[in-house]
This record gives structure tokens, sequence and C-alpha cells, in this order.
């Protein structure tokens, strides 16, 4: 009887630390299951080895393994377990929805991308369909809401741009993506502003530059003014001008053709005078009787660009007034046509004080006025150009 009651009273401590142990191992288990499912999400090796009871992310990077193999079948169920398992994010409706649309199931697909576009603006698939669907239903309000989600968050894809094109063209569209903003937007802003000014009808990128403007600051204008001379030389002279002008309001440019030197200290607009970045070369701006005067060094031995800027000069004869310049400086002028780059005849001048040259009628919508100098320094005052006529010389400046 003795013996009984004392191998009860050890039978108790052995069987709670029997069961204790087996929590702890259970827990651990769970835990290293669940972590290794967490860990599915970024490496597919580990989701290959997540035991079917842990599966949850490695069910969603399983499936898009899938998808990429063009297994569009397996895809779908493993989506499916997923839902099952994860039925309230859209990021896991969408990814069924996939596979129903990659087995052509598009009636069953249909109401999952309903119901994902509804619960979250972050899945691109999601609204890339949603979108494309918008346009052609002619709902391009719609689409451009999305679009704008999409921006910000950060997505510049060129799927994205191509339909964010076909959104804003359209004055429904225009309209609602500007009544969407908020009065301070992201950092998107300036990147979105260069794309569009670069892709969209002047219209477009009147209404968005003035609009965004100021939702966003502060704008890097030396980074603005290195894109409106790429704008420039491709040809798209007023979206460049509009651009600068919205966003860089306090260096804007001089007239085109007005050749007054403008301050190395702060960034070119589209037609103002730009100056050499290289350690080789260095401007200054000064006062004469005349006007502005430019001073300059160049340390190299060979030529250096001094100073280069854009005119918008139309079809005629012209003559170039140096001013007393230095005898040492080459000026040339070239054409530029949306892209294309043609030499004007008698483009280099260097001894003449006065020098004509004609501007053709086709192929030469912008020119490029350039000023080259070898090695030492100088001065290079204000220069003039006039147009010539039969009766009268009219200056532009």
């Amino acid at each position: 009887m003795i013996k009984s009651r004392t191998a009860k009273r050890e039978a108790g401590p052995l069987f709670h630390g029997i069961m204790w142990y087996s929590a702890m191992a259970f827990l651990a288990i769970v835990a290293v299951g669940v972590e290794a499912d967490r860990e599915a999400r970024r490496d597919l090796r580990i989701a290959e080895l997540v035991p079917s009871f842990f599966q949850s992310y490695a069910l969603e990077t399983l499936a898009r393994q899938a998808y990429e193999r063009n297994e569009m079948e397996k895809g779908k169920d493993l989506a499916l377990r997923l839902v099952e398992r994860r039925p309230v994010p859209a990021e896991t409706l969408s990814l069924y929805a996939r596979g129903l649309l990659g087995v052509g199931d598009v009636n069953a697909a249909e109401p999952a991308l309903q119901l994902a576009a509804q619960r979250g603006w972050r899945d691109r698939f999601v609204q890339r369909v949603v979108i494309v669907s918008s346009l052609e239903n002619g709902r391009p309000a719609v689409a451009s809401e999305r679009v704008l989600g999409l921006w910000r968050q950060g997505d510049q894809s060129d799927w994205l741009k191509a339909l964010t094109r076909e959104s804003l063209e359209t004055p429904e569209g225009l309209a609602t993506f500007k009544s969407r903003l908020i009065e301070r937007e992201g950092y998107w802003v300036p990147g979105f502003l260069n794309w569009a000014a670069n892709s969209l009808s002047m219209p477009a990128v009147s209404v968005l530059v003035n609009s965004l403007s100021s939702r966003y600051s502060p704008f890097d204008c030396a980074v603005i003014s290195g894109e409106t001379d790429r704008m420039v030389r491709a040809g798209k002279v007023n979206q460049a001008i509009v651009f600068w002008g919205g966003v860089c309001r306090a260096h804007m440019p001089s007239r085109s053709n007005t050749l007054a030197f403008n301050s190395p200290r702060y960034p070119s607009g589209p037609f103002s005078w730009r100056y050499p970045e290289g350690s080789s070369v260095s401007v200054d701006l000064a006062n004469s009787e005349e006007g502005n005067v430019l001073d300059y060094e160049n340390s190299s031995a060979v030529r250096q660009t001094i100073a280069r800027r854009y005119l918008q000069l139309k079809p005629s004869t012209y003559v170039l007034d140096k001013r007393n310049s230095n005898s040492g400086m080459e000026w040339k002028i070239t054409c530029l046509d949306r892209g294309r780059i043609s030499i004007l005849p008698m483009s280099v001048y260097t001894a003449e004080a006065q020098i004509n040259f004609e501007v053709p009628g086709v192929g030469c919508q912008i020119q490029e006025l350039r000023l080259v100098a070898r090695a030492g320094t100088g001065k290079i005052n204000m220069p003039i150009i006039k147009r010539l006529s039969l009766a009268r010389q009219t200056e532009l400046n």
C-alpha cells in the first residue's frame, strides 16, 4: 500500500514534466513552421520545404512560381488554398483571379477581381485590370483615379505610363486626376511631371504642371534644368517652357532671343545661357556700360565651350554682332529640329565683328549658339542678333 502511494507521487511530477516538454516541443515546431512560412515570401527554396499544415505565405510564392512557368492550373489550385486560409487580403483574391483568367474561366474571375479591387489599392495586377477595363468601357475617370494611386505608390512601370497617357489624354480623365490631388503630394511628383512633360500633349502638360507645382516642394531646379535641356533638343520646346516656368518660377528664363548673359550661380532655363561644369573652365558675370559681360578662364590645353544657349529664330537672314568680344572666340550656330542636328552654312565665326547667316525654312526649328575659346582668359560682351530686311534691320532683343 505504501509502495503504491509512493509510485503515484513519483508518477505525478514525471507526467507533468513529460507534458511540459511535449508542449514546449510542440510550440517550438509551430514557431519554426510559422517562421519558415514567413521566410518563404522571399525564398522559393524554403517555400518548397514548408509543410502543408504551415503553408500560407509559401502558397503565394509557389503560386507565383507556377504562373511564371505557365502552369496556370497548378497556380490556380495553390491560390485557391491560399484564399481559403487568408480570404480577406486583396492580394490573395488577385492571385486566384489571375489563375482563373489563365485557365480561361473569365466568369469566375470577374467577381474575384471586383472584390479584390474593393478591398485594396496596392495590388498592381488588380489595378491594371481595373484600369484597362475602365478605359475599354469608356470610363476614363475611374482609370485616372487608379492611375493616380499607383503613381503615389512609386510605380513607374512602362505599362502604367502607357495607361496613364491613355487616361489623361481625355478631358474627363484629366479633370478627375486633377480633382483627386491632395494639398501636399509626395515624392512621386517630380518624376511624374518630368515624364508627363516628355510624353503628353501640351494641354495636358499645362494642366498637370499648374495643378502639381503648388502641391510639392522643393523642386530640384538644377535637375529640372538638365531635363528641359534635353526636351528642347528633342523638339519639345513648349513643354519645356511650361515645365520650367511652372516649377522653377524663381529662375524664369529670358525670352528666347534675348542674349543677355544670366548668372552662372543659378540653374538655367530652356532659353538661358548654360555654362560648363568641368574644372577646366570658370565663368563669372560682370557689368559694363554696354551691358553684362562674361569673364572666363579656360585652363585646359584644348578649346572648350564657354557658354551655349538655344534660340528660336524664324527663317530669315540675320547678322550677329559680337560687340568687341575676345577675337580668339569661336561662335558656332547649329540647327536643331526635333532631335536632328545640322550645321548652318558658315557656322563658325572668329575674327569678324559682324557675321551674316541665314536660318532656313526647313530643318531648323531651334538653333544653338555655342561660344568656344582656346586656353587663357577673356571677356565676352553681350552679343546682339539682328534680322535683316529689305528696308530696315529689326533688332530682336
